[in-house]
């Protein structure tokens, strides 16, 4: 009776609370509601899993949809395009080169412009970092930085400050442990012949310290630091990696600080780029994982190491392979809890359900060490189509394409398959979308486009008055908007239609807003700030990064009807601006000139700008030729393109015009 008594009270009660938890059962041994290594009381470990960095997140592993900056629209906080390193939690972009984040699960299949496939496995979890060192696509190729300048040099680097407000600290050795991944090359086709994408199997790259955190972002540049000035970078060194297509190269660079540091940066060097043999064009892209900086001191034996990750979408085979240790014991636990049977270094996962953070616990007879945790996470599709979508005008052709590069295939309700459909008549279209093995349908509403309203203004400025902010809102669903100083015609980096700019740093802005059917242009002449009364505070400032342009949604052969916005010139001198010409060689109208009376004495300055700001032609002296609507030696296709230009009057004065002109084909 007494034994039956106590089995009672044990089904009753349920264990004791003096029961000691067992870390691989996957019970609540004593009753405490954790399980495993989620009682972290009773299942800790005192070695460490690896060696302490003073760069953040530096397997890469965590992402943040919500950090400022980031551009994935992934709910579940995943990578799902370029340009997104400012996603990697406490990492960014140190420049206008677009550094990218990846993940085994998702944005893969995105060529044919940027890689296809990660090389496998990757060293440290699901996640790392690409980034470009060197691009030749054009056989002209020219970059235009955010300041107007152009640079035929094209780097992107990977920055961050370090964790907790540590410095690099003058005086001591460091030693700095990364991966670096070359991808399996690919060609790409172009206007100007077919594009290699590959990594060449060596590359310079370049470290920085960073003097101070406010520094990492070093402008609005494409080309090395050194080339641009960038405050607050010294190079710390530069170390050439050799590598194989399809795999990870280890490395490890030793050196001596000679200063401190509160802030770091890696990426190509200044060094020229490693073109092809037959001096064709080029792309060299890089991935970079598990960045460990330290003191040399503090590299000492891990047992643990980082966990490998192998297989590219969750409906492949995974499989997490730890680090072999002599005599050791192992453990896999799935969010902390213990995977029953799964007791060596690797572990394969395969099915629908393999989502959740994975780590891997190894005893030893010196005691034990859980891996960082590995995320294996099945990403949540978003829309890759606008729900709606605007027509210019009846007849018109609007081609509806994906807004990202995602490796997604499509099949349409007409039952074609390509990437982009094209749509003549309003109406409701549907696409079925698969992407990373997951199936949605997407549904776009095409109506008749409304005029393009927007406003332009001068916003209140802070309590110092030191800057100022200009903001442009519009009823267009996707507009393309860009700013540049007036008259000195700088590009302005701005953010979402908000650009904030030093008092006193230029008159007026010159603001491009563009719906897709409509292309405007207007001035705003500022005002200087008065420090309101009750000191109200301006709207944040912005990071001046700018955004990158959106695609044109229309086929180049499409013809659409476009607002042209008149000149606005002074009655006497006269100045005639055609707001239309075709170069077609027929000796009629080929060229867009300035006209103008005795009163003028000639043209000074003419430049041509596309839709997004881009510079593309420029006459500042010798004759009035007018633009022949090429750019780099070929016809554009037909559009609207904005003009600024200076006129010299015969009193000596100097008028400065601006306006749009449409290229007919």
């Amino acid at each position: 009776m007494r034994t039956a008594a106590l089995l009672l009270a044990f089904l009753l009660v349920g264990p004791s609370v003096s029961a000691q938890e067992i870390c691989s059962n996957a019970i609540d041994d004593d009753g405490d509601g954790l399980v495993d290594l989620n009682d972290t009381a009773d299942c800790s470990c005192s070695l460490p899993a690896s060696t302490t960095s003073l760069l953040p997140n530096p397997s890469l592993e965590l992402f943040a949809g919500d950090q400022s900056g980031c551009a994935s629209v992934q709910p579940g906080g995943l990578p799902d395009g370029t340009n997104q390193a400012n996603c990697l939690t406490d990492w960014q972009r140190a420049s206008l080169g677009t550094t990218d984040a990846w993940n085994a699960f998702t944005f893969t299949g995105a060529g044919p412009d940027f890689p296809t496939t990660l090389p496998q496995p990757l060293p440290s979890g699901s996640g790392v970092a690409g980034f470009w060192v060197g691009i030749r696509d054009e056989a002209d190729h020219t970059f235009y930085n955010g300041d107007g300048t152009t640079t035929q040099q094209y780097r992107e680097y990977l920055a961050a400050c370090f964790t907790g407000g540590q410095r690099m600290e003058a005086g001591k050795d460091y030693r700095l442990t990364f991966s670096l991944g070359f991808m399996e090359p690919q060609t790409s086709p172009s206007e100007d012949g077919p594009i290699s994408i590959a990594s060449p199997d060596s590359v310079e790259l370049a470290v920085y310290g960073i003097r101070r955190c406010e520094q990492l972002y070093f402008g609005p540049f494409y080309a090395c630091p050194e080339a641009v000035g960038a405050e607050g970078y010294e190079l710390i060194g530069t170390l050439t990696v050799a590598g194989t297509a399809g795999r990870w190269t280890s490395v490890s660079h030793d050196f001596f600080a000679v200063s401190t540091y509160e802030a770091f940066a890696i990426g190509g060097s200044c060094a020229a780029d490693r073109g092809r043999p037959d001096g064709g064009l080029y792309r060299n892209y890089y991935f970079i994982d598990d960045l460990i900086l330290n003191t040399v001191a503090a590299f000492a034996p891990v047992v643990a190491g980082p966990v490998q990750v192998d297989g590219l979408t969750v409906c492949d085979d995974i499989t997490l392979t730890g680090r072999p240790w002599a005599g050791a014991s192992y453990q896999w636990y799935r969010d902390g809890i213990a995977l029953a049977g799964a007791t060596t270094y690797s572990l394969a996962l395969s099915g629908s359900q393999v989502d959740g953070t994975y780590t891997l616990r190894i005893s030893t007879a010196a005691g034990c060490a859980v891996t960082d945790p590995v995320l294996i996470q099945r990403p949540i599709v978003s829309d890759l189509f606008a729900d709606t979508l605007g027509l210019c005008s009846p007849g018109d052709t609007m081609i509806v394409k994906p807004r990202r590069q995602t490796g997604a295939t499509f099949q349409w309700s007409d039952g074609s398959t390509g990437t982009s459909l094209a749509v003549t008549h309003p109406g409701t279209y549907r696409v079925t979308v698969t992407e990373a093995c997951i199936t949605h349908v997407e549904t776009i509403t095409v109506a008749s486009q409304a005029p393009l309203t927007y406003s332009l203004e001068q916003l209140p400025v802070n309590c110092t008055a030191d800057s100022l902010a200009v903001r442009v809102r519009t009823n267009a669903h996707r507009p393309s908007i860009s700013f540049r100083s007036f008259p000195e015609e700088a590009r302005l980096t701005h953010r979402d239609g908000l650009v904030t700019l030093p008092t006193g740093s230029t008159p007026a802005i010159l603001a491009f807003i563009d719906n897709g059917c409509t292309l405007v242009l207007d001035t705003l002449w500022l005002t200087p700030p008065a420090v309101p009364t009750d000191c109200t505070e301006a709207p944040e400032e912005v990071v001046t990064d700018e955004e990158a342009p959106e695609e044109d949604e229309k086929g180049e052969d499409e013809k659409v009807q476009y607002e042209v916005v008149p000149t606005i010139v002074e009655e006497m001198p006269q100045i005639y601006a055609p707001n239309a010409f075709s170069p077609n060689g027929d000796g009629r109208n080929d060229h867009f000139i300035l006209y103008y009376n005795s009163g003028v004495v000639g043209v000074t300055q003419l430049l041509i700008y596309d839709r997004w700001g881009g510079l593309i032609w420029q006459q500042t002296s010798g004759e009035d030729t007018g633009w022949d609507g090429t750019f780099r030696g070929k016809v554009l296709s037909g559009g609207v393109y904005i003009y600024t230009a200076k006129v010299l009057l015969n009193n000596g004065a100097q008028r400065s015009i601006s306006g749009s002109v449409t290229l007919v084909n």
